[in-house]
């Protein structure tokens, strides 16, 4: 893997998080593969991806998605896997949360996405 080739698809990467801060939920669903993406094993189409982020980070007001750590597995700028640990801050909490994210990607659109988020301790 070269520097170029995990760079693009990071600054790829780095422009959707960038979308979702913005709320830009048209702009998210140009991330996804026209045929779509799975996450968690459900299938969505671009605009129904688009609309599960919506919903699931609408009740953490002003929640940011900060990555902390990305791995990058991929042989162009293209395809590949893209590991990521996301941190959310949101309004009114002082404690962030987290989400480990596999991301597979084939020909610059998001085609998978497997996702855990911690569970928040009190």
């Amino acid at each position: 893997m070269s520097s170029s080739v995990s760079t693009t698809l990071e600054a790829t990467y780095r422009a959707y998080l960038d979308a979702i801060n913005a709320r830009d939920w048209q702009k998210v669903a140009t991330y996804i593969s026209s045929r779509g993406t799975t996450h968690n094993g459900r299938t969505y189409t671009p605009d129904e991806y688009a609309n599960m982020c919506n919903v699931t980070s609408s009740p953490y007001q002003g929640i940011t998605f900060t990555p902390e750590r990305i791995i990058i597995n991929s042989a162009d700028d293209q395809n590949g896997e893209l590991f990521c640990r996301i941190r959310f801050d949101y309004t009114g909490s002082a404690e962030p949360f987290f989400e480990h994210v596999l991301y597979d990607w084939e020909n610059g659109k998001i085609i998978r996405v497997l996702s855990i988020v911690e569970e928040r301790t009190v």
